[in-house]
């Protein structure tokens, strides 16, 4: 097989260039002549044979001549301007040709130019960086990715009589998306205890059954991961009709003693599902508490 070298160097298009007449080309019909037509003025304008045009007289033999000189001239101007009629529709017919085989290599060359660009990204990328991170600074961008507590905003359409006037921005830990990237990036978050030490929980009216599977398997993991580290722990309810998960509160209540940050945005009326967690925030730095109706 052929390398890209090789093929390039017998590629006859790397040595074509459109001449557009500068470079003094040899060839006689490189430009299309100019065509002006002529100016024919009335019979009746020529001061020999005008009179002929208001009568039915025949012309004499000298006007004969004349007559049978204009013909044989203008015949002649026919001729030519039918032959050069007929070059420029030869013409015509090639540069339409031409045109179609110029559309149809732009968008060879167009397709061409997209594979190789992607080609040299694609290999460029292999060059990147962030391949070569250590482990500290990726550790320090993974972290940048866990938002604790989770970031909140004002509802736009706030129920009439309601205090219920936040609503949570993204709740998704990035560190289960990370982790998917490549092997060298699992490994390094499976060896950062302190990056899963951010924990939120978001509990809402909507989740089914299969949403707080999925939660509870992702907390039970998260929490395998921590290690020995503080936690960071969030809790977060904006509506009464929400249940509140005990599975969740099961698989905390053992790593209590270590949480330092607690946050809480919750009815009242959850608080005392938490009541097994009082006695054992002995560790307890900072708690952030607001009341949701």
């Amino acid at each position: 097989m052929a390398s890209i070298n090789d093929s390039i160097a017998h590629s006859q298009w790397l040595e074509w260039t459109f001449c557009d007449g500068s470079l003094k080309c040899a060839c006689q019909n490189h430009v299309i002549p100019d065509f002006q037509s002529i100016s024919m003025p009335p019979l009746r304008e020529n001061p020999v044979i005008h009179h002929l045009t208001c009568t039915n007289n025949a012309p004499s033999p000298a006007e004969e001549d004349i007559l049978k000189a204009m013909i044989l001239e203008l015949q002649s101007r026919l001729d030519a301007a039918a032959s050069f009629s007929a070059q420029v529709k030869k013409l015509r017919a090639e540069v339409m040709t031409q045109v179609q085989r110029i559309d149809t290599l732009l968008g060879t060359l167009d397709a061409e130019h997209a594979t190789l660009a992607k080609a040299i990204e694609e290999r460029k990328t292999l060059l990147g960086p962030v391949r070569r991170l250590p482990s500290e600074i990726l550790s320090r961008i993974f972290s940048l990715t866990n938002d604790f507590p989770i970031r909140t905003k004002i509802k736009d359409d706030i129920e009439k009589d309601s205090n219920n006037w936040r609503e949570l921005l993204s709740a998704e830990n990035m560190l289960w998306t990370l982790e998917l990237v490549c092997r060298s990036w699992r490994r390094e978050l499976s060896q950062s205890p302190s990056l899963w030490a951010r924990i939120n929980v978001s509990i809402k009216a909507t989740d089914s059954d299969a949403d707080l599977e999925i939660a509870t398997l992702r907390l039970a993991t998260q929490l395998s991961r921590v290690g020995l580290s503080d936690l960071s722990v969030g809790l977060y309810c904006y509506s009464t009709e929400a249940y509140h998960p005990h599975q969740l509160s099961s698989l905390l209540l053992p790593f209590a003693p270590r949480i330092r940050d607690l946050v809480l945005h919750m009815p009242p009326s959850m608080l005392c599902t938490l009541s097994p967690f009082y006695d054992r925030f002995r560790g307890l730095k900072n708690l952030d508490f607001i009341w949701v109706h």
